[in-house]
């Protein structure tokens, strides 16, 4: 078969989930945004007269802005990500995770041996 890096990238993501349902979910939003991207290109092929070098150039220098743009958010939000992912390592913070993966406390503060550190209940 035809297997680009990215198809090697969503299978080994896919692989390492270990919930079926989240492996579908997974290959599916990657499938969406796969044709979502393949729709958008031709669409935008479309824009610019075939006979306009200026058109067309004008088209590849906007979408490659936009492409930029995007790169850069995709970071800037990476770096958020992974700066909240070590205040919560620290402060024993368990706020992304759901209610019955965090240990039980009846009352915060209380000091668990799984952790060793309090143990906090995540507000609805």
């Amino acid at each position: 078969g035809c297997f680009t890096p990215a198809g090697y990238l969503i299978g080994d993501y896919v692989d390492s989930l270990d919930n079926a349902a989240t492996k579908d979910a997974a290959n599916g939003i990657w499938n969406t945004l796969w044709e979502c991207g393949g729709c958008l290109g031709i669409a935008f092929s479309g824009i610019p007269s075939t006979r306009s070098w200026v058109q067309e150039q004008m088209l590849m220098a906007s979408l490659g802005m936009i492409i930029i743009v995007c790169a850069f958010t995709f970071f800037w939000v990476s770096m958020l990500a992974d700066i909240d992912d070590e205040d919560e390592t620290f402060s024993g913070r368990h706020c992304c995770l759901p209610k019955d993966l965090v240990p039980f406390s009846p009352s915060p503060g209380v000091y668990t041996p799984e952790s060793g550190s309090p143990s906090r209940q995540c507000s609805d």
